[in-house]
């Protein structure tokens, strides 16, 4: 509850997951942490394409169900989410000062490291879009890179990317995509050489999307955050910015007005939310709005309480979860201890493919809206929305991410502000116990034309049935 209790837990968790973890190569093993800290020879040249877009009076705009959101209906839908609870309100002044500064689109000049580029979450469409240089890092995979030069070469933009050759040996587009790219595996010490000297001088924002199912979804943080550390080291003092995702599968602090509106609606939840509590013993529908956490008594205040939310999904398993908790983790350390500006904005429920695809997660999320004030997004309007976020926390002087436009009494507080939750902080019910419910609602709106005609079928030979036993008047 203190803000150096905070910092510490942050601190040693770092510090225990990487040195806990090997780096395996040719038969030997060494900590992770002392594999990161070697020398390591050169193992990557650079290699940059330029747009042949132009950038023209850059405006946002955000993809929304079947059309587009800009503007004044921007700006409403905006104000909807936010008195719906759906997201934060800071979350809804921030999208819409970057739709109201236009200057703030124009990211020519501002370097990007993306690592996990193509990822379905990245911002890399929408940074290319706006002229910014990229600075990409994925696969080493053909497919992968003729997608991405093809992107950057039709945009305003600029790409930088590794290559095992040199760009001048490279005279074909497949010899280009074949040589291109890294594995974030087995070429961590490289990637962060290669990273430490490329554009030397430059600023550069480090985001860290890549994403894998199971325990290399947490082998992939590890070594995102490695190389994100390793830039905040060598490069000059205050010239990285770290930003990351923030899952709302998670456990944060949340602002006590959230806390307030969750409670409301759980003292007035439907009565059908209320029976499928009941059915199930107390396992379904459980209150999201926490016992107030009691805080430590700073500079003579006392009183004051913390509110947390807890909506880790057990579902998502314990890989996903402390894969995420790195990213807090490096996010409160770089801002606190090492002076960076960090952008780690909380992120939607999000329809992308690597979710759905498992069909049990698709048919919690058709149902999950039925549970105010949650709302699932698809990809194109998160990518747009967390890439505004993006574009804010960079681009505003007031933004939090930046240590000197705000002091935090707590390192936690970071991610209270600009949360574009879908609605998880200020619900009834905590996440992890309306997933079932959410599948039953989902299959209750699939079969209700079958159910309906089976009642029908039911009543009309009920009726068959009783005219034709009903005994006849006699005269």
């Amino acid at each position: 509850s203190s803000p150096e209790a905070a910092l510490k837990i942050a601190r040693a968790g770092l510090e225990h997951v990487h040195h806990a973890f090997e780096f395996h190569r040719g038969g030997s093993s060494v900590p992770f942490d002392q594999a990161m800290s070697s020398d390591t020879p050169a193992l990557f040249h650079t290699a940059e394409e330029s747009g042949s877009g132009t950038l023209e009076a850059p405006s946002l705009s955000v993809p929304y169900i079947n059309g587009t959101l800009s503007g004044p209906a921007l700006r409403g839908k905006l104000n909807q989410w936010a008195r719906f609870g759906t997201i934060e309100p800071s979350a809804a002044d921030a999208i819409r000062a970057v739709s109201e500064t236009p200057e703030w689109l124009d990211l020519r000049g501002k370097v990007f490291v993306l690592l996990g580029a193509g990822s379905a979450m990245g911002p890399l469409p929408l940074l290319l879009s706006l002229g910014a240089t990229i600075v990409a890092v994925d696969l080493d995979r053909a497919p992968i890179w003729s997608r991405i030069v093809s992107m950057a070469r039709a945009s305003p933009g600029k790409l930088v990317f590794p290559v095992k050759q040199p760009r001048a040996e490279l005279a074909t587009d497949d010899a280009l995509f074949a040589a291109a790219g890294c594995n974030l595996f087995t070429h961590t010490p490289e990637i962060l050489a290669w990273l430490a000297g490329v554009l030397p001088g430059e600023p550069l924002v480090v985001g860290q999307y890549a994403y894998l199912d199971g325990a290399r979804h947490v082998q992939v943080a590890l070594a995102m955050d490695a190389i994100a550390a390793g830039l905040v080291k060598r490069r000059e003092k205050g010239s990285v910015t770290i930003a990351s995702l923030c899952t709302p599968t998670d456990a944060f602090s949340v602002p006590r007005d959230a806390y307030a509106v969750a409670l409301e609606r759980f003292n007035t939840a439907p009565s059908f939310d209320k029976a499928l509590a009941a059915m199930s013993g107390g396992r379904w529908c459980v209150k999201s709005a926490r016992r107030p956490v009691p805080l430590a008594d700073v500079d003579g205040g006392g009183g004051a309480e913390a509110y947390v939310v807890d909506n880790i999904a057990l579902a998502q398993g314990p890989n996903y979860t402390l894969a995420k908790r790195i990213q807090i983790w490096r996010a409160m350390v770089a801002r606190e201890d090492d002076g960076c500006a960090v952008s780690a904005n909380v992120a939607p429920a999000t329809a992308t493919q690597s979710v759905v695809h498992a069909r049990s997660f698709a048919w919690v999320y058709s149902g999950l809206p039925h549970f105010e004030p949650l709302e699932i997004f698809q990809q194109e309007t998160s990518n747009a929305v967390m890439g505004a976020l993006l574009v804010y926390d960079v681009m505003s002087p007031e933004s939090v991410a930046r240590p000197s436009a705000r002091k935090l009494s707590n390192p936690l507080e970071l991610f209270q502000l600009n949360a574009f939750h879908g609605g998880v902080w200020r619900m009834a019910f905590s996440m992890e116990s309306i997933g079932e419910p959410a599948a039953l609602v989902h299959w209750a709106r699939v079969l209700r034309p079958i159910i309906l005609l089976l009642l029908i079928a039911f009543a009309a030979a009920a009726y068959l049935l009783s005219t034709r036993t009903s005994p006849k008047p006699t005269s």
